[in-house]
């Protein structure tokens, strides 16, 4: 079975039968914040200004 997956996947799903092997010809994926309308709260939107503040990862 092969998978294609974001490469922190390796450091946070580390397992001793699974083999991780980059894709160097990948474009770079797209993540942004998600949540149900009926579960915002305060917190949320907090969390989703900080985001807007900081703006997008260069790396």
């Amino acid at each position: 079975m092969v998978n294609a997956l974001p490469a922190h996947s390796a450091r946070y799903w580390n397992r001793p039968d699974i083999t991780w092997l980059p894709f160097a010809d990948f474009e770079p994926l797209s993540h942004g914040l998600v949540w149900r309308a009926e579960t915002e709260n305060a917190a949320i939107r907090a969390l989703a200004q900080t985001v807007r503040d900081l703006g997008p990862l260069h790396l």
